[in-house]
């Protein structure tokens, strides 16, 4: 039996509020940021919501602090405000006010589906642009991706830039839309800003070197580990798209180091099955040794 409209909206809600709580931890990275009240926060989504094009009278609907036992403290700010033809949006955004989540909570749909492709309408792209220009951060950012999916649902992301660069791998800051792509309406929209410092300087590695430096550790570490250990008969790896160049926050350091993103299908064959799944690793810009991290990039 499918799972019910009203079950995956509130799953879908509850991992969009584990991300706003996990991604950045209160006051890390904090650089003289303060905290705002909860009239703040509220003003500051219909503000939003007005530079996003929808149309008024906006009205707070609900306001309250979401917190984390055993503290008082709120975690988030959570906001309801409605709008004219009974559409509810939803808001949750930190104290700090460099973390936010917002979506129009009558589009289960909002978050798009499996198949995205590419969008290139001129109309769409100066409509982002706009929405991003309003939003009013003074973070360099720029378009890194625009499509649709097989829903209607069109996906604009603007990481922010640190020399040129993006934050890559699961350290990711930037500003995410969702939105009809036929008539350019707001379905959601979530920032994650304040990234941590980076280290300066420029890489020494191009993009031919990182694939060589993978090739080396996948021969003399990943390889025979999986062979020798695991008694696979081989293992093998398919490149998934392009070497990406950005910066990574290791953990346990306060400074975001330059790596390359190498995503690739890992193939092995047991003996008796071909198994497969995509992975990556983050090799080291300056260094060409392999950055280890829990998760995969």
């Amino acid at each position: 039996m499918g799972e019910k409209p009203v079950n995956r909206s509130i799953r879908k809600l509850c991992v969009l509020i584990a991300v706003l709580l996990i991604v950045q931890p209160m006051a890390a990275h904090a650089q003289g940021t303060s905290a705002i009240t909860a009239q703040a926060a509220a003003d500051e989504v219909k503000r939003l919501l007005t530079e996003f094009g929808v149309k008024g009278p906006l009205r707070l609907e609900s306001l309250g602090p979401v917190t984390r036992p055993p503290s008082r403290e709120p975690v988030l700010w959570m906001v309801t405000i409605s709008a004219p033809k009974s559409q509810l949006y939803k808001a949750y955004i930190r104290p700090d006010g460099q973390s936010l989540g917002l979506f129009r909570g009558s589009e289960s749909e909002s978050f798009g589906g499996m198949s995205p492709r590419r969008l290139a309408d001129v109309k769409t792209e100066k409509t982002v642009r706009t929405w991003m220009a309003r939003i009013g951060t003074k973070e360099t950012t720029r378009l890194a991706m625009l499509t649709v999916d097989e829903k209607g649902v069109g996906h604009a992301y603007f990481p922010i830039l640190r020399n040129g660069h993006p934050f890559v791998s699961h350290s990711h800051y930037g500003y995410d839309f969702t939105f009809t792509a036929s008539t350019q309406e707001l379905l959601s929209f979530k920032a994650s800003a304040n990234p941590p410092p980076v280290i300066s300087g420029q890489p020494v590695l191009d993009k031919d070197a990182a694939l060589a430096a993978l090739k080396q550790i996948w021969d003399t570490e990943i390889a025979p580990n999986a062979i020798n250990v695991h008694h696979f008969l081989r293992v093998w790896y398919t490149l998934k798209g392009e070497p990406e160049l950005g910066y990574y926050l290791a953990e346990g350091e306060t400074s975001a180091k330059l790596v390359w993103l190498i995503r690739y299908m890992r193939m092995r064959d047991t003996g008796g099955a071909i198994q497969g799944g995509d992975d990556g690793m983050l090799i080291d810009a300056a260094t060409g040794s392999r950055v280890v991290t829990k998760m995969v990039p």
